[in-house]
């Protein structure tokens, strides 16, 4: 099918290519994603593409791998931020709002990539970043002393380096500025850019300022290039990003001024300038794109790198695995020997034998502290894992697949996915930042994140309308502030604040903006933003904020050092380091991704198991289809704190089943799923477990074993394996099509019955050549199709139902240890739980529930109460810790918790730290701390006595 190009394609033959480009990695400035630039780019006959975004290498995988595929050369690059040389170094923390002038920097090859990565990692890591990353002077020449031959420069845009010495300090200044970028490299370039920029708008006319870097360039003998400072993909993106930059900052106007800012041709760009600059431009790119020869090996030959935990693997994995299988007894021809030497031959075959050692050492330490560990999702499917006791679930027991899990044909490390008690996370992330084998250190990193700006659909504006409608109330708060400052006559900040909200509050009511929910009401009450807001939406593209991975950790290993090629930054609001690149950018790079999620249920249940007195990285004591526990998860009102059962849809589809087995659990875990319901699947299930009449049909006797368990229904994507294996379908062809089941997230419905239609002649050839019937074939074909984009993973659901199951007996068997653990989790925490259609906090709603049941719930005594919730075994209650206190954060309940006894009231207020040895005012009354003890009568035997 032949491209379509652009309304502003003008064909020239040129080496015109862009080299200062922002995709979406440029968070809260660019709008499009890195592929469709590079398609723009290669539809518009551009030999290459270089992306600058701000300080950040955020799309240089994607970059890298979409240019490749085009046919055309991708340039990985930056625009740094350098900040004023003028500024005191030593008040640099403070500087946050100290002038930052711009560069291009451009990657020519490897050794150049790989110092960009430095030097962007050090720009995101500088103290206090916050959006901007941060560069010195010094920082450029110490870097181009030792890359200065692997990079290019360019000088940069209107907020360029030496483009603004030249608007603040004039001609000689700039000479001076481009002098000292000349000691970087050899390859500087002069960078023009015109973009019809009224006067006004900055410190000197758009083309007094062209005509000077004209100048320098010629006095310096230096080439120039243009560019176009891309920050959209089309020109009809222009109003978009205008809005867009209003919802994010709240201002009323920042649009860029001039012509659009979009990825445009050679043609369009041409048209600005004379044939002989042009000419000039033309030598510059044809020399840049001689020079750029980047080559990242790693993205060329896709190879998983791992630590080398053994140097032979495969042996000590073996000698594991069957020291555990003759503790267990186990005859030579039993289905537990056979099944290992399957998963071993699949280990062996991709060469991940060192990783299954490396997770094994890595659940051993947690253990060895006594921390709980356990695995979800696929490694459930995985008799390796539960003998090396990573995983506790018995894939032979559960029924769960080693092959959703692994297959010969896979490509990367399986992801074992592991939680671990929300409390002890940092243990994790510590133990693998010291990480040492065999002498060699390997660093790590959090992967980073990316928060999308419009995350809905048509009929719901979503964050994108709260985030606007927050902007829009911004604007006239400040309008008004600024109009009620004009009037006021005394500087009474408060009285001018309070008028200047109420009318701000008049106007957004008058407005009609707080009745705005859908697209719709954008379109009647601002229609000049409808079409703005729309296209946020609908690209799927514009990024608002990055974070960090709930779980996601990289590791380095020889040959792939995350220094090397991972461009990292700081989440400065969590203080946490991640990556520039996502989740599926370093897997490109082979680099190994271990998954590492902090569950509150896990720490909680292991609060229990201390209040118990048991093992705290041991559950298997809890035994399974206990008749009480069955008939305790019955009633709804039992469900609060329980493990998925907390939330109300899942807690009546819970009450719909009716448990009679752990197992039901599992059930619970895919059926209680929207898609399950969406499908129709729950129902038919439901109809059919409370039948006396139903008879199980499951049309051809290869699918009873498919089917069994569920009904004749498909809930769990291991079902499709199972489907696809009763036709005969096996290696390559059985992972491509089980592929498109796994897919998940938005539009995955709509895309896999799309593909899922593309397979159905292939499986109606292998279904008729084993003996199904047209029929046969129909149903079961029907069944894939019902489940669409929602199955369930059942190694996942083992896992989670597993753990259901084992709350509601704790919350049975030991209600009071139960319920402290809960209340000590959650002491302090904002976190709400919707409960009737309200929003309340989760400890409050744990202690409502608690009370009902009967516990008795002890007051704050100085010295009896613990920092957080406690057991009070004497009173058989649970005794309110400090931090449960209004305005007694955990730090300061620790200190108090840690000076106990306390003699007296003068004692108390010396040695706990928490009011100095002041605790009244000069009046006699009582301030903070010492204020809310004594209202809520924890120092009453201080007072009394």
């Amino acid at each position: 099918m032949a491209l379509v190009l652009p309304k502003d394609y003008k064909p020239l033959k040129s080496n015109f290519l862009h080299l200062h480009a922002h995709s979406n990695m440029s968070v809260q400035d660019g709008m499009s994603s890195v592929e469709l630039m590079v398609e723009r780019a290669a539809r518009y006959g551009q030999p290459g593409l270089a992306l600058t975004d701000h300080g950040s290498l955020g799309g240089g995988v994607q970059l890298y791998k979409a240019a490749k595929q085009y046919g055309i050369k991708p340039i990985l690059g930056i625009e740094a931020y350098i900040i004023d040389p003028k500024v005191d170094l030593a008040g640099l923390e403070e500087s946050a709002d100290a002038d930052r002038y711009h560069l291009g920097i451009l990657a020519l090859d490897l050794k150049g990539y790989q110092g960009l990565v430095g030097l962007s990692t050090l720009s995101n890591t500088r103290p206090r970043y916050s959006r901007f990353p941060r560069l010195l002077v010094d920082d450029l020449l110490k870097f181009g002393r030792e890359y200065g031959d692997h990079i290019a420069v360019t000088t940069g845009c209107v907020f360029g380096f030496v483009e603004k010495q030249l608007t603040q300090g004039g001609y000689e200044a700039a000479l001076r500025a481009t002098r000292v970028l000349q000691q970087m490299t050899p390859n500087l370039y002069v960078e023009l850019q015109k973009h019809n920029i009224p006067d006004g708008f900055n410190e000197m006319p758009e083309g007094e300022v062209i005509d000077a870097m004209l100048g320098i360039a010629d006095e310096l003998s230096l080439p120039i290039v243009a560019t176009a400072d891309c920050h959209y993909l089309d020109q009809s993106h222009q109003e978009a990003h205008a809005l867009m930059k209003r919802m994010l900052y709240g201002g009323k106007e920042d649009e860029f001024p001039g012509d659009p800012f979009h990825l445009c041709s050679a043609g369009w760009m041409k048209e600005k300038w004379s044939d002989d600059t042009w000419d000039r431009f033309e030598q510059s790119y044809t020399d840049i794109l001689n020079k750029a020869n980047l080559v990242i090996p790693q993205l060329e030959k896709f190879q998983v790198a791992i630590p080398e935990v053994s140097k032979t693997p495969d042996k000590v994995l073996y000698k594991e695995c069957y020291k555990k299988l003759v503790a267990m007894g186990v005859d030579d021809d039993d289905i537990y020997v056979n099944r290992l030497d399957y998963e071993l031959e699949v280990i062996n075959h991709l060469k991940m034998a060192n990783y299954f050692l490396l997770v094994l050492q890595c659940v051993q330490a947690m253990k060895d502290e006594g921390y709980t560990v356990e695995t979800r999702g696929s490694g459930n499917g995985s008799l390796v894992l539960y003998l090396l006791g990573v995983t506790s679930v018995d894939p032979i027991v559960w029924g769960t697949d080693f092959d959703r899990f692994m297959a010969k044909d896979r490509e990367g490390a399986p992801d074992v996915d592991i939680d671990i008690a929300d409390s002890v996370r940092h243990f994790i992330i510590d133990y693998l930042n010291k990480l040492e084998i065999n002498g060699i250190r390997y660093k790590t990193s959090q992967i980073g994140t990316l928060s999308q700006l419009g995350q809905a659909a048509d009929s719901d504006t979503g964050s994108a309308f709260n985030t606007y409608i927050s902007s829009l109330r911004q604007v006239l708060e400040r309008e008004e502030w600024e109009k009620e400052k004009e009037l006021a006559k005394a500087e009474d900040r408060k009285a001018v604040k309070s008028t200047a909200d109420k009318k701000a509050k008049e106007r957004f009511t008058a407005n009609g903006y707080h009745t705005i929910k859908t697209l719709q009401d954008v379109k009647r009450r601002m229609p000049e933003d409808y079409e703005g807001l729309k296209q946020i939406i609908d690209m799927k593209s514009v990024y608002k904020s990055r974070g960090a991975h709930a779980g996601g950790i990289l590791v380095s290993s020889e040959d792939v050092r995350i220094e090397d090629f991972v461009p990292q930054m700081l989440i400065a609001s969590s203080d946490t380091m991640v990556s520039q690149y996502t989740m599926k950018d370093v897997e490109q790079l082979g680099l190994l991704k271990m998954d590492w999620l902090g569950q509150t249920s896990l720490t909680v249940m292991s609060k229990c198991m201390e209040y118990l007195g048991k093992d705290t990285t041991d559950f298997s004591w809890i035994p399974n289809d206990d008749d009480k526990t069955l008939r305790f998860v019955v009633s709804q009102k039992n469900h609060v704190g329980l493990f998925h059962l907390d939330q109300y849809s899942k807690s009546s589809a819970m009450v719909e089943l009716k448990p009679k087995s752990t197992a039901d659990f599992v059930i619970h875990q895919a059926y209680s799923m929207p898609g399950a319901a969406d499908s129709g699947a729950k129902d038919i299930y439901l109809a059919r477990r409370r039948s006396k009449t139903w008879t199980p049909d499951y049309q051809h006797p290869a699918l009873h074993e498919v089917f069994k368990d569920t009904n004749g229904v498909m809930l769990f994507q291991e079902q499709v394996l199972g489907v696809c294996r009763a036709i005969g379908m096996i290696g390559s062809e059985l992972t491509s099509f089980f592929k498109v089941v796994k897919d998940s997230g938005s539009g995955a419905r709509e895309r896999n019955l799309k593909r899922l239609a593309e397979s159905r002649p292939r499986f109606n050839e292998l279904a008729y050549g084993v003996g199904f019937t047209e029929k046969e074939t129909d149903w079961v074909w029907n069944q894939i199709l019902a489940m669409g984009g929602y199955g369930f993973n059942k190694a996942h659901a083992v896992g989670y139902g597993i753990r259901s199951y084992r709350t509601a007996y704790l919350k049975r068997h030991h209600p009071l240890e139960y319920a402290a653990a809960l209340l000590y989790c959650w002491a302090g925490s904002n976190t709400k739980i919707r409960v009737r259609g309200k929003e309340i906090k989760k400890e409050e709603h744990y202690l409502s529930d608690i009370k009902r049941s009967g516990i008795k719930i002890l007051p704050v005594v100085i010295n009896k109460s613990k920092a957080a919730w406690s057991i009070d075994y004497e009173k058989q209650g649970i005794r309110r810790g400090y931090s449960s206190l209004p305005g007694v954060g955990i730090a300061v309940a620790a200190k108090i918790a840690n000076g106990q006894p306390y003699a007296s009231m003068e004692d108390f207020c010396e040695r706990s730290g928490v009011s100095g040895t002041k605790p009244y005012l000069k009046d006699g009354s009582l301030i903070g701390v010492v204020k809310t003890l004594v209202e809520m009568g924890a120092l009453d035997e201080f007072i009394n006595n």
